[in-house]
């Protein structure tokens, strides 16, 4: 635990910000050229510019530094799978540990995937072998302010959490920020295992922003004077360590983005002191995933960049690109020479007209003047020539074909193949180190989720306190990327595994990449117990009977609900006197004992007065003169006859 780090103080960042910058420096001038290279922004044709040259020197960029940073990017983006290990092997921790890795995806799509920070960290990881992610929780956004709510007066526990949900489901903002921070934009102090101890960042700030939201005394008296425009960029470094965080300007000078010589360490001894407090994580917020590592302890070299080995021959390739392009771009059109009938002696003690060759044009020279091209020297190696080694050089450090899919339909089977699997087995370690540092990123998440001490729901994935605290150091991140075939080929491989008389659950997650086995194996044991004979029969006759109560609650309405004044006089006088109401002659409705025939055993009707021989209809409801006994097959009875006869 970081306990003895001093507080920081202005003075000591300064010193720290001088220290950085001159162990970083070298490194990033070669960023500089990289990205220059990536964005097509380096310097082709060295040749100085001169007014005797007749031509314009054509620069041409190809582009292949950038398309093979974002190929390879676009194979490194597959979708990592998080796996919790479960405190035992009951099903609950089982579940339980599925749960913390619905949320840790969760956060992932939301805060990495959702804004594009992955793709720019693998585009770093490429570029400048190194790539920075920022986590910290952000309790500011779970305030009173920001609507959290708050509990009233006699109101119960239950009702207030209900509301407490409803919030951070739906209104509130995620009170954790996962952010990309560009590797030429940070300056980190590093160990021997490239673990983050500290770093430094500058950021540009208006003077308003500084004085209102900062609270900066000095900025205000100079708004104030007029010294400053609210509009002006001062330079804030915010300073983290694995305790503290602070915010410290370097000055009052407004920043002049035209000049690339202003070092705020060089014009102040001093920064000022914004702010400073303590995140409580235990751990440095920023993770640092390293590309290619060289071994080397020196910044300069101690990270390589994917195109390190095919620089020199990227840059190259322009270069013929370009020569060829000039030369083309001379003589494409055809020139002419145009001889006047005077010579250079008539001009004696005169200015004599200047000349000049004309290319694609009309070029004029006098009669005793000779105009002659340069003869090449001999034995000069064809421009194609070289760009067919170049070509190769390329292809055999950034293995380009197989990034674009640039295969000769000529070539075998296995040479494909075996150029797939050397492309994959170059970008596996750098996938590899971006799966670790997702793992460290998840678990300053969950360090952050107790140091808010409240529950997060993400998406609907929720995680507590407790879970944060059982999982921070028991989740692990992979990272693989897969094609159609090798899917395939895990399927295979998954009924070995059963065959073998491994665990299905273990089958599913480690071969297959089912994120959480345990659930799915519970859904199929309901699904299971669904079909048992007993367990149909009781699904059916609750699906009946909530079938006739919606029927019964479509057919039925209440009277006592009816507008009786929108119907007319008649019916409204008819529902009153149904309900009770006041309205309408009274009808005296005869009892049942009226209706009944008696009570003697002779009479079979319900009804007095029924016609004989009518069927009992509260036991068999019959017609008049049908007989009481059911008929029996093959029996004749009267009144009927058999077909036929």
């Amino acid at each position: 635990m970081p306990l003895n780090i001093p507080r920081p103080t202005g003075r000591g960042i300064r010193d720290l910000h001088a220290k950085l910058i001159n162990d970083w420096d070298e490194s990033l001038d070669k960023d500089y050229k990289m990205r220059d290279l990536i964005f097509q922004k380096n310097k082709v044709e060295l040749l100085p510019e001169s007014d005797d040259r007749n031509m314009k020197m054509i620069e041409v960029h190809s582009g292949r530094a950038g398309a093979v940073i974002d190929h390879g990017t676009g194979l490194m983006m597959a979708m990592p799978d998080f796996h919790g290990d479960p405190i035992s092997l009951n099903t609950a921790d089982s579940r339980e540990a599925e749960q913390a890795e619905r949320v840790a995806a969760a956060v992932f799509e939301k805060q990495l995937l959702a804004n594009d920070f992955w793709n720019l960290v693998g585009r770093d990881v490429l570029s400048y072998s190194r790539a920075f992610i920022k986590a910290l929780p952000l309790e500011s956004v779970w305030t009173v302010q920001e609507g959290y709510p708050v509990r009233k007066a006699k109101e119960s526990g239950k009702k207030y959490l209900k509301r407490v949900r409803e919030f951070k489901s739906s209104d509130g903002k995620f009170p954790f920020i996962i952010q990309q921070i560009p590797a030429l934009s940070i300056l980190a102090h590093l160990d021997g295992s490239n673990n983050v101890l500290a770093t430094i960042e500058e950021k540009l700030v208006t003077a308003q922003v500084l004085a209102e939201d900062m609270e900066s005394a000095e900025v205000q008296e100079a708004l104030d004077r007029k010294n400053l425009k609210w509009y002006d960029e001062l330079i804030v470094v915010e300073y983290i360590d694995t305790k503290y965080i602070g915010y410290f300007l370097t000055g009052l000078t407004p920043v002049d983005k035209t000049r690339d010589d202003q070092r705020p360490h060089e014009r102040a001894k001093t920064y000022k002191k914004l702010r400073v407090w303590e995140h409580g994580l235990g751990k440095h917020p920023v993770v640092m995933i390293p590309g290619i590592i060289t071994g080397i302890e020196a910044y300069e070299d101690r990270f390589k960049s994917f195109l390190a080995d095919a620089q020199d021959a990227l840059q190259l390739y322009d270069f013929l690109l370009s020569r060829l392009a000039s030369m083309v771009y001379a003589y494409y059109l055809p020139s002419y020479v145009w001889e006047i009938p005077v010579n250079t002696a008539q001009f004696k003690g005169r200015a004599r007209p200047m000349m000049k060759v004309n290319l694609g044009g009309v070029t004029v020279k006098f009669r005793d003047e000779i105009l002659s091209v340069l003869e090449v020297p001999q034995g000069l190696p064809d421009a194609t020539m070289l760009l067919q080694q170049v070509d190769d050089v390329i292809q055999r450090h950034t293995l380009e074909d197989v990034l674009f899919g640039r295969v000769e339909g000529s070539a075998p089977a296995f040479q494909v193949n075996l150029r797939i699997n050397v492309a994959k087995s170059k970008l596996t370690p750098l996938v590899q180190h971006m799966a670790q540092g997702l793992t460290r990123v998840i678990e300053l998440f969950f360090r952050g989720v107790e140091q808010i001490g409240e529950a997060v729901i993400i998406d609907g994935e929720k995680i507590t306190v407790s879970m944060a605290k059982k999982y921070r150091n028991r989740m692990a991140v992979q990272i693989e990327p897969k094609s159609p075939i090798d899917r395939n080929q895990d399927l295979g491989a998954a009924a070995m595994a059963l065959d073998f008389g491994l665990p299905w659950d273990w089958v599913a997650e480690n071969i297959l990449d089912i994120e959480d086995p345990a659930t799915l194996r519970l859904q199929k044991d309901i699904q299971e117990i669904e079909k048992l004979p007993a367990v149909q029969e009781k699904l059916m006759q609750d699906a009946l009977e909530q079938l006739e109560v919606l029927i019964e609650d479509e057919d039925m309405m209440d009277l006592g609900d009816v507008d009786l004044d929108s119907l007319p006089p008649e019916v409204a006088a008819a529902i009153q006197q149904l309900t009770g109401g006041e309205g309408g002659p009274e009808v005296e409705i005869p009892g049942l004992e009226g209706l009944l025939g008696g009570e003697e055993e002779g009479n079979i009707a319900p009804f007095k007065d029924a016609p004989q021989g009518g069927a009992s209809q509260t036991i068999n409801p019959r017609g008049v003169g049908v007989p009481n006994d059911q008929p029996q097959p093959g029996a004749v009875e009267a009144g009927t006859r058999l077909l036929g006869r």
